[in-house]
Protein backbone atom coordinates (compact mmCIF):
# COMPACT_ATOMS: atom_id res chain seq x y z
CA UNK A 1 0.00 0.00 0.00
CA UNK A 2 1.40 3.49 -1.43
CA UNK A 3 2.15 6.11 1.11
CA UNK A 4 -0.67 8.74 0.86
CA UNK A 5 2.06 11.69 -0.58
CA UNK A 6 3.26 8.67 -3.33
CA UNK A 7 0.02 8.10 -4.60
CA UNK A 8 -1.36 11.91 -4.09
CA UNK A 9 2.15 12.75 -6.43
CA UNK A 10 2.27 9.94 -8.65
CA UNK A 11 -0.70 11.59 -10.72
CA UNK A 12 -3.33 8.36 -10.49
CA UNK A 13 -5.98 10.39 -8.66
CA UNK A 14 -7.74 7.19 -7.92
CA UNK A 15 -5.19 6.18 -5.04
CA UNK A 16 -5.83 9.83 -3.47
CA UNK A 17 -9.71 9.32 -2.20
CA UNK A 18 -10.90 11.36 1.21
CA UNK A 19 -13.29 9.70 3.41
CA UNK A 20 -15.81 12.33 3.19
CA UNK A 21 -16.91 13.85 -0.16
CA UNK A 22 -17.08 17.91 1.58
CA UNK A 23 -13.63 17.22 2.36
CA UNK A 24 -12.57 17.21 -1.58
CA UNK A 25 -14.02 20.40 -1.68
CA UNK A 26 -11.90 21.87 0.19
CA UNK A 27 -9.13 21.29 -2.58
CA UNK A 28 -11.48 22.36 -4.88
CA UNK A 29 -11.94 25.46 -2.83
CA UNK A 30 -7.91 25.99 -2.53
CA UNK A 31 -7.20 25.69 -6.36
CA UNK A 32 -9.98 28.46 -7.25
CA UNK A 33 -9.17 30.53 -4.56
CA UNK A 34 -5.54 31.03 -6.07
CA UNK A 35 -7.37 31.36 -9.06
CA UNK A 36 -9.00 34.15 -8.01
CA UNK A 37 -5.45 35.59 -6.73
CA UNK A 38 -3.42 35.16 -9.18
CA UNK A 39 -4.69 32.87 -12.54
CA UNK A 40 -3.06 30.41 -14.56
CA UNK A 41 -1.58 26.77 -13.12
CA UNK A 42 -1.23 25.62 -10.24
CA UNK A 43 2.09 25.05 -8.27
CA UNK A 44 3.22 23.09 -4.71
CA UNK A 45 4.00 26.95 -3.24
CA UNK A 46 0.78 28.51 -4.46
CA UNK A 47 -0.52 29.72 -0.86
CA UNK A 48 2.28 32.07 -0.97
CA UNK A 49 -0.04 34.10 -3.43
CA UNK A 50 -2.95 34.41 -1.22
CA UNK A 51 -3.71 37.84 0.08
CA UNK A 52 -2.40 39.01 3.33
CA UNK A 53 -4.89 39.90 5.88
CA UNK A 54 -8.40 41.60 6.14
CA UNK A 55 -7.38 44.78 4.16
CA UNK A 56 -6.18 43.44 1.06
CA UNK A 57 -8.41 40.87 0.83
CA UNK A 58 -11.23 43.57 1.09
CA UNK A 59 -9.85 45.25 -2.32
CA UNK A 60 -9.15 41.77 -3.92
CA UNK A 61 -5.83 42.12 -3.20
CA UNK A 62 -5.11 45.40 -4.96
CA UNK A 63 -2.55 46.65 -2.76
CA UNK A 64 -0.63 49.86 -4.85
CA UNK A 65 -0.59 52.93 -2.66
CA UNK A 66 -1.67 51.12 0.41
CA UNK A 67 1.20 52.00 2.70
CA UNK A 68 2.18 51.72 6.09
CA UNK A 69 0.31 48.08 7.08
CA UNK A 70 2.49 45.47 8.52
CA UNK A 71 1.20 42.96 6.15
CA UNK A 72 2.59 44.64 3.58
CA UNK A 73 5.76 42.61 4.20
CA UNK A 74 4.05 39.71 2.59
CA UNK A 75 2.55 42.01 -0.18
CA UNK A 76 4.71 44.71 -1.46
CA UNK A 77 7.74 45.59 0.88
CA UNK A 78 8.04 48.86 -0.83
CA UNK A 79 4.88 50.31 1.17
CA UNK A 80 6.02 48.87 4.51
CA UNK A 81 6.30 52.67 5.78
CA UNK A 82 5.76 52.40 9.72
CA UNK A 83 6.51 54.92 11.94
CA UNK A 84 5.91 53.37 15.38
CA UNK A 85 6.17 49.90 16.52
CA UNK A 86 3.49 47.81 14.56
CA UNK A 87 2.09 44.78 15.19
CA UNK A 88 -0.42 43.13 13.70
CA UNK A 89 -2.49 39.13 12.61
CA UNK A 90 -4.97 37.79 10.75
CA UNK A 91 -6.81 34.90 10.54
CA UNK A 92 -8.83 33.06 8.00
CA UNK A 93 -11.37 30.21 7.87
CA UNK A 94 -11.99 27.89 5.01
CA UNK A 95 -14.06 24.51 4.76
CA UNK A 96 -13.52 21.49 6.77
CA UNK A 97 -11.11 23.39 9.19
CA UNK A 98 -8.74 24.37 6.90
CA UNK A 99 -6.99 27.55 8.39
CA UNK A 100 -4.54 30.54 7.46
CA UNK A 101 -3.42 33.47 9.29
CA UNK A 102 0.09 35.45 9.68
CA UNK A 103 1.97 37.52 12.52
CA UNK A 104 3.87 40.58 12.01
CA UNK A 105 5.90 43.10 13.60
CA UNK A 106 7.74 45.85 11.91
CA UNK A 107 9.47 48.89 13.17
CA UNK A 108 11.49 52.15 12.26
CA UNK A 109 15.30 51.39 11.76
CA UNK A 110 18.18 51.95 9.87
CA UNK A 111 16.92 54.75 8.58
CA UNK A 112 13.96 53.04 7.35
CA UNK A 113 11.44 50.19 8.01
CA UNK A 114 12.27 46.61 9.21
CA UNK A 115 9.73 43.75 9.84
CA UNK A 116 9.35 40.28 10.35
CA UNK A 117 6.36 37.84 9.72
CA UNK A 118 4.74 33.87 9.62
CA UNK A 119 2.45 33.03 7.36
CA UNK A 120 1.01 29.68 7.62
CA UNK A 121 -1.91 27.73 5.77
CA UNK A 122 -3.27 24.12 7.84
CA UNK A 123 -5.37 22.23 5.79
CA UNK A 124 -6.54 20.26 9.23
CA UNK A 125 -6.42 16.84 9.56
CA UNK A 126 -7.88 14.03 7.06
CA UNK A 127 -8.56 10.16 6.79
CA UNK A 128 -7.35 9.17 3.97
CA UNK A 129 -7.61 5.75 1.55
CA UNK A 130 -5.34 3.81 -0.68
CA UNK A 131 -7.21 2.47 -3.73
CA UNK A 132 -5.88 0.32 -7.07
CA UNK A 133 -7.75 0.17 -10.73
CA UNK A 134 -10.44 -1.84 -10.64
CA UNK A 135 -11.18 -1.93 -7.47
CA UNK A 136 -14.74 -0.84 -6.21
CA UNK A 137 -14.55 2.14 -3.67
CA UNK A 138 -16.15 -0.14 -1.23
CA UNK A 139 -12.66 -2.42 -0.94
CA UNK A 140 -10.34 0.85 -0.47
CA UNK A 141 -8.09 0.01 2.17
CA UNK A 142 -7.65 2.78 5.06
CA UNK A 143 -4.50 4.11 5.93
CA UNK A 144 -5.50 6.25 9.13
CA UNK A 145 -5.09 10.05 8.93
CA UNK A 146 -2.96 12.82 7.55
CA UNK A 147 -2.37 16.18 7.45
CA UNK A 148 -1.17 19.23 5.30
CA UNK A 149 1.00 22.27 6.39
CA UNK A 150 2.19 25.55 4.74
CA UNK A 151 4.35 28.42 6.30
CA UNK A 152 6.47 30.73 5.47
CA UNK A 153 9.24 33.13 7.60
CA UNK A 154 9.81 36.51 6.22
CA UNK A 155 11.82 39.28 7.16
CA UNK A 156 11.78 42.66 4.89
CA UNK A 157 13.22 46.23 4.52
CA UNK A 158 11.59 49.24 3.28
CA UNK A 159 13.57 52.61 2.53
CA UNK A 160 11.70 55.74 1.60
CA UNK A 161 12.80 58.74 0.26
CA UNK A 162 11.80 61.62 -1.23
CA UNK A 163 8.65 60.85 -3.42
CA UNK A 164 9.64 57.32 -3.66
CA UNK A 165 10.20 54.02 -1.57
CA UNK A 166 11.67 50.85 -2.31
CA UNK A 167 11.77 47.69 -0.11
CA UNK A 168 12.76 43.94 -0.69
CA UNK A 169 12.34 41.17 1.75
CA UNK A 170 13.62 37.65 1.94
CA UNK A 171 11.79 34.39 2.50
CA UNK A 172 12.34 30.77 3.80
CA UNK A 173 9.43 28.79 2.81
CA UNK A 174 7.98 25.06 4.18
CA UNK A 175 5.59 22.58 3.01
CA UNK A 176 4.33 19.09 4.70
CA UNK A 177 2.02 16.75 3.22
CA UNK A 178 1.56 13.75 5.30
CA UNK A 179 5.23 13.52 6.49
CA UNK A 180 6.67 14.57 3.30
CA UNK A 181 7.86 18.07 2.92
CA UNK A 182 9.65 20.59 0.90
CA UNK A 183 11.58 24.30 0.84
CA UNK A 184 12.02 26.75 -1.06
CA UNK A 185 13.93 30.28 -0.38
CA UNK A 186 12.94 33.55 -1.98
CA UNK A 187 12.95 37.71 -2.32
CA UNK A 188 10.27 39.89 -3.07
CA UNK A 189 10.76 43.37 -4.41
CA UNK A 190 9.06 46.22 -4.97
CA UNK A 191 9.19 50.39 -5.76
CA UNK A 192 6.82 53.41 -5.37
CA UNK A 193 6.66 56.28 -6.43
CA UNK A 194 4.66 59.34 -6.23
CA UNK A 195 3.99 61.30 -9.25
CA UNK A 196 4.60 65.29 -8.52
CA UNK A 197 3.04 66.71 -11.26
CA UNK A 198 -0.36 64.54 -10.56
CA UNK A 199 -0.86 65.13 -6.71
CA UNK A 200 -2.20 61.65 -4.94
CA UNK A 201 -0.93 59.50 -7.86
CA UNK A 202 1.01 56.94 -7.25
CA UNK A 203 3.03 54.23 -9.39
CA UNK A 204 4.84 51.17 -8.79
CA UNK A 205 5.91 47.55 -9.31
CA UNK A 206 6.74 44.60 -7.76
CA UNK A 207 8.25 40.87 -8.01
CA UNK A 208 6.73 38.20 -6.52
CA UNK A 209 8.74 34.52 -5.14
CA UNK A 210 11.78 34.98 -7.51
CA UNK A 211 13.21 31.70 -5.91
CA UNK A 212 14.27 28.32 -6.08
CA UNK A 213 13.25 25.27 -4.26
CA UNK A 214 15.91 24.02 -1.75
CA UNK A 215 14.57 20.50 -0.94
CA UNK A 216 12.38 18.78 -2.91
CA UNK A 217 9.07 16.64 -1.92
CA UNK A 218 9.38 13.38 -2.13
CA UNK A 219 10.74 12.85 -5.77
CA UNK A 220 9.15 16.00 -7.46
CA UNK A 221 10.09 19.72 -8.10
CA UNK A 222 7.49 22.41 -7.69
CA UNK A 223 7.85 25.86 -8.90
CA UNK A 224 7.32 28.86 -7.40
CA UNK A 225 4.66 31.32 -8.22
CA UNK A 226 6.81 33.87 -9.51
CA UNK A 227 4.52 37.15 -10.67
CA UNK A 228 5.23 40.32 -11.61
CA UNK A 229 3.12 43.23 -11.09
CA UNK A 230 2.63 47.07 -12.54
CA UNK A 231 0.03 48.98 -10.36
CA UNK A 232 -1.46 52.60 -9.13
CA UNK A 233 -3.50 54.55 -7.10
CA UNK A 234 -5.09 57.99 -7.10
CA UNK A 235 -6.54 59.88 -3.68
CA UNK A 236 -10.19 61.29 -4.61
CA UNK A 237 -13.02 63.19 -2.59
CA UNK A 238 -10.39 65.57 -0.96
CA UNK A 239 -8.29 62.55 0.17
CA UNK A 240 -10.98 60.71 1.58
CA UNK A 241 -10.72 57.67 -0.63
CA UNK A 242 -8.24 55.63 -2.70
CA UNK A 243 -8.80 53.73 -5.70
CA UNK A 244 -5.89 51.10 -6.79
CA UNK A 245 -5.34 49.22 -10.01
CA UNK A 246 -2.73 46.42 -10.81
CA UNK A 247 -2.34 43.88 -13.88
CA UNK A 248 -0.33 41.07 -12.35
CA UNK A 249 1.52 38.63 -14.68
CA UNK A 250 2.23 35.09 -13.25
CA UNK A 251 5.01 33.45 -15.22
CA UNK A 252 4.86 29.46 -15.27
CA UNK A 253 9.06 28.53 -16.90
CA UNK A 254 7.13 26.22 -19.30
CA UNK A 255 5.17 29.32 -21.11
CA UNK A 256 7.80 32.20 -21.01
CA UNK A 257 8.62 31.51 -25.04
CA UNK A 258 4.63 31.58 -25.29
CA UNK A 259 3.52 35.47 -25.72
CA UNK A 260 0.14 34.99 -26.40
CA UNK A 261 -0.10 32.29 -23.42
CA UNK A 262 1.64 34.83 -21.07
CA UNK A 263 -0.94 37.95 -22.22
CA UNK A 264 -4.11 34.96 -21.65
CA UNK A 265 -2.53 34.72 -17.68
CA UNK A 266 -2.57 38.33 -16.79
CA UNK A 267 -4.86 39.16 -13.89
CA UNK A 268 -6.86 42.58 -13.84
CA UNK A 269 -7.54 43.80 -10.13
CA UNK A 270 -9.02 47.05 -9.12
CA UNK A 271 -9.80 48.32 -5.72
CA UNK A 272 -11.13 51.05 -3.16
CA UNK A 273 -11.01 52.32 0.08
CA UNK A 274 -13.29 55.15 1.29
CA UNK A 275 -12.40 56.71 4.68
CA UNK A 276 -16.35 57.18 5.43
CA UNK A 277 -15.05 58.60 8.71
CA UNK A 278 -12.25 58.95 10.16
CA UNK A 279 -12.16 55.63 11.83
CA UNK A 280 -15.10 53.97 9.35
CA UNK A 281 -13.68 52.58 6.01
CA UNK A 282 -15.57 50.79 3.46
CA UNK A 283 -14.02 48.62 1.13
CA UNK A 284 -14.60 46.52 -2.24
CA UNK A 285 -12.63 45.03 -5.34
CA UNK A 286 -12.85 43.21 -8.29
CA UNK A 287 -10.77 40.50 -9.56
CA UNK A 288 -10.32 39.24 -12.89
CA UNK A 289 -10.08 36.01 -12.49
CA UNK A 290 -12.89 35.51 -10.50
CA UNK A 291 -14.72 34.46 -13.99
CA UNK A 292 -12.87 31.14 -12.68
CA UNK A 293 -15.59 30.23 -10.75
CA UNK A 294 -18.38 30.89 -12.89
CA UNK A 295 -19.90 27.71 -14.71
CA UNK A 296 -22.88 29.81 -15.92
CA UNK A 297 -25.91 29.24 -13.84
CA UNK A 298 -26.62 32.85 -13.25
CA UNK A 299 -27.24 32.63 -9.52
CA UNK A 300 -26.23 35.49 -7.31
CA UNK A 301 -23.58 33.43 -5.84
CA UNK A 302 -21.55 33.05 -9.09
CA UNK A 303 -22.73 36.65 -10.49
CA UNK A 304 -20.82 38.10 -7.57
CA UNK A 305 -17.35 35.80 -7.57
CA UNK A 306 -14.60 38.02 -8.22
CA UNK A 307 -16.16 41.01 -6.32
CA UNK A 308 -14.45 41.95 -2.50
CA UNK A 309 -16.07 43.58 0.06
CA UNK A 310 -14.63 44.90 3.76
CA UNK A 311 -14.73 46.81 6.31
CA UNK A 312 -12.45 49.02 8.96
CA UNK A 313 -12.29 50.17 11.80
CA UNK A 314 -9.30 52.45 13.31
CA UNK A 315 -8.30 54.56 15.90
CA UNK A 316 -5.32 56.05 17.09
CA UNK A 317 -3.72 53.10 17.88
CA UNK A 318 -5.75 50.04 16.56
CA UNK A 319 -7.19 48.85 13.27
CA UNK A 320 -9.61 45.86 12.95
CA UNK A 321 -10.83 44.78 9.26
CA UNK A 322 -12.62 42.25 7.93
CA UNK A 323 -13.53 41.07 4.63
CA UNK A 324 -15.44 38.77 2.51
CA UNK A 325 -14.40 37.18 -0.57
CA UNK A 326 -17.68 35.28 -2.69
CA UNK A 327 -16.15 32.11 -4.16
CA UNK A 328 -19.54 31.09 -5.84
CA UNK A 329 -21.02 27.81 -5.23
CA UNK A 330 -18.48 27.02 -2.63
CA UNK A 331 -19.57 29.52 -0.22
CA UNK A 332 -17.56 32.44 0.84
CA UNK A 333 -14.29 33.24 3.21
CA UNK A 334 -14.19 35.29 5.66
CA UNK A 335 -11.25 37.44 6.70
CA UNK A 336 -10.48 39.39 9.96
CA UNK A 337 -7.24 41.21 10.95
CA UNK A 338 -6.05 43.43 13.81
CA UNK A 339 -3.23 45.51 14.55
CA UNK A 340 -1.67 48.13 16.97
CA UNK A 341 0.95 50.43 16.82
CA UNK A 342 3.38 50.94 20.30
CA UNK A 343 3.97 54.76 20.80
CA UNK A 344 7.79 55.23 21.63
CA UNK A 345 8.48 58.73 23.00
CA UNK A 346 11.91 57.65 22.23
CA UNK A 347 12.56 55.97 18.87
CA UNK A 348 13.08 58.85 15.84
CA UNK A 349 11.20 58.44 12.85
CA UNK A 350 14.98 57.57 10.80
CA UNK A 351 16.95 55.60 13.37
CA UNK A 352 20.55 54.80 13.00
Amino acid sequence: MKHPAKAAKGGNMKKYIMKHPVTMAIGILILFYSSIVRGGDMAGFDFLTYPSGAKYAGIAGCDFGVTGEVSAIFTNPAALQITPKTFGFAYARYLEGTQEGYGAFAMPKYKGTIGIGIKYLNYGTFKGYDSFEGYDVKDIASWGTFGAQNMVATIGYSRAMEGKSVGVSAKAIYYNLAGYTGTAVAIDAGGLITIKKYEGLTVGAVLHNVGVQTSKFDTASEKLPFSASLGGSYLLFNKTALLSAQVKLPIPDNDTANPTSLVSRIVKTVGIEWYATPSFIIRSGYNSSGKELDTGTGSLKEVITGLTFGIGIKTKVFMFDYAVVPMGALGVVNHISFSRSISDSKHKKADK
